[in-house]
């Protein structure tokens, strides 16, 4: 049996600006947006099969630490 990677969640600054980012780039559109857990907003852009979930917390997201310095979190996520 075959594993897919049916979507992936990431905290973004500006989900829409993400979304449309992606969309020009990948060719995707936007297969859902609204409310989200904790009170943030999602945007969920990709194709029929998989998507991105870009969330957006309700606070400004603060840059703590440089990437790959921060235990469990998502460093990038390479698409073919």
């Amino acid at each position: 049996m075959t594993a897919i990677l049916e979507h992936a969640n990431v905290c973004v600054a500006d989900p829409h600006a993400t979304a449309a980012w992606m969309e020009k780039v990948f060719g995707w559109h936007i297969r859902w947006e609204g409310p989200a857990i904790h009170g943030g907003y999602s945007v969920h852009v990709g194709n029929k099969d998989s998507y991105m979930a870009l969330y957006s917390p309700p606070e400004d997201i603060k840059d703590t630490l440089p990437r790959y310095a921060n235990k469990g979190a998502l460093n990038h996520l390479a698409l073919i």
